[in-house]
This record gives structure tokens, sequence and C-alpha cells, in this order.
């Protein structure tokens, strides 16, 4: 399914267009306007706007949510739009997504174990939580959670740990592509640090292909290798992310990059 040369994700003019509510079906808002855009093999891409700029919708096509009015995706070879349920399914299974809340995306009646282990008890890799406890066990250390979080419940995390553990839930079963939507969006300055960290760390050590989607540059910055803008729809600019970071030429990328007051900051530390 996976070629080494070929990209993991495809997005091949995809659009989708909505009636804007209160207009009684007469006025249409195109949220999505014929975008484009791949991500290869070990490389993060960034989906970059302010609320409204269509990035959310792009995600919700790209994960089936809901489906596009036209245009196409790509998983390796195999496509996401078309196919039937089963097959969308089963290609769904290679994708890993981090939902922005921390707090109302994990199921408050599970503990640690049992969320982590959920992918593999669903996918048939396991038949009980029990069976996977070397794998809770393993992917705990790489989170850096202490073990000792094992049996423990949604409601004795802190929103820091609870996003980690909604990462590792999507990283369970080893997907080609991973997905953030806004990961640290509701985190504090300190913590959404500790997690740029580890998303690097991760990122560096599992070698996936990853879509980042948020309305912050700056935290793009730390991640990503390259960026497309969106804004009505649209991709309004594309490339290199330091390229666009350091000379953007678009005037809403520079808008944005005024927004990120910590980008200055971070490429003299890298630097």
């Amino acid at each position: 399914m996976f070629k080494k040369a070929d990209p993991v994700l495809r997005v091949i003019n995809i659009e989708k267009q909505f009636f804007k509510p209160g207009t009684g079906n007469k006025e249409i808002i195109k949220a999505v306007d014929d975008i484009s855009f791949k991500i290869d093999p070990g490389q993060v891409f960034g989906l970059i706007g302010e609320s409204g700029s269509g990035k959310t919708t792009t995600l919700k096509i790209i994960f089936s949510i809901i489906q596009a009015d036209k245009g196409q995706i790509l998983l390796g070879n195999k496509t996401l739009t078309g196919g039937t349920a089963w097959e969308q399914r089963k290609l769904l299974r290679k994708m890993g997504l981090v939902l922005q809340d921390p707090y109302n995306s994990l199921c408050p009646r599970y503990t640690v174990s049992e969320i982590l282990a959920e992918p593999l008890v669903i996918n048939g890799q396991i038949s009980s939580t029990t069976q996977g406890k070397s794998q809770v066990h393993d992917m705990l250390n790489r989170l850096e959670i202490p073990l000792k979080y094992y049996d423990r419940y949604p409601h004795e995390l802190s929103g820091g740990e609870r996003q980690r553990i909604a990462l590792g839930r999507a990283l369970m079963l080893k997907p080609a592509l991973l997905a953030l939507d806004e990961p640290a969006s509701m985190l504090d300055a300190s913590t959404k640090r500790g997690m740029i960290d580890l998303l690097k760390a991760l990122i560096k050590e599992m070698d996936m292909a990853v879509l980042l989607v948020t309305h912050d540059l700056a935290m793009a910055a730390h991640i990503c290798d390259y960026i497309g803008v969106m804004k009505g729809g649209k991709v309004v600019e594309e490339g290199n992310c330091l390229d666009i970071s350091s000379n953007p030429k678009c005037d809403y990328t520079k808008q944005l990059l005024l927004a990120a007051t910590d980008l200055k900051e971070f490429w003299r530390e890298e630097r």
C-alpha cells in the first residue's frame, strides 16, 4: 500500500460547500475551495489558519467525518473518497487523530490502561486490556507518564496528562498518518512547550507522516517541515516552514506572524 517514495497522504482538488444558516438555503458558503496538498513519509505538514478558514472542515473530510462535494483523498495508493464504508474503516485504522479538547475526548468511565488498549481490542490485536499490558506500559514510557497512572481515570489527570493519553491512544496502532487538531490550544504555556517537545521526539522516533491543524503559526514553526496557510477555504500560501516564517509573501500570513508572539524567541533558541 505504501511505497517509500510516494506521499502518505494526497489531498486533490477538494471542495465542500454549505448553506449559510438563516438564509433559507439561499446563500452558499464555500468552506473548502479547490485545495490540494500532499504529505510525504516522515514529513510534518501544518495546515494553518484562523477559525472559519476551512482547515477543520478539511480535516473532517480526510477522516471521512463529512464527505467532500468534489475531489479525492488518497492514503498511499488507496482512495478514502468514494469507497465503501468497510473500505473506509479499513483505511482509517492506519490513521490516528488527536482532538483539541483533552477534557471531552477521553471516556470518563475508562482507566488510562483501558483507553490506551481500546484500539488494540477493537482491531482484534488483543482480546482484553490485561493482554495488552506490555504495550500500554511501553506507551506510557514513551509519553513520559509514570506507570502508577495505569489504573487512574481521566478526572484524576491534569489537562496536559489527558492530552498525552489522547496522543498515546492515537499512536497505539502505529499509524501511517497522525493528525493533530489544535493539540495544545487548551494547555497553559509551560504544559504546551512540554507537549511540543514530546511531539517532536515521538515524530522523530516513529518516523510518521503528520498533519498539524492549528491557528498557531508559532507552534507550527516548532514542529512542521512544510506549511499551507488557509483563508476563506483556499490555500493562500504554501512552502517550507522556515522560508514562510522568515519571509512570508501573503499579507494574511504576515498577520498570523504578528500574532505569533513567541516565534522570534523560538528561532533564536533553535539557532
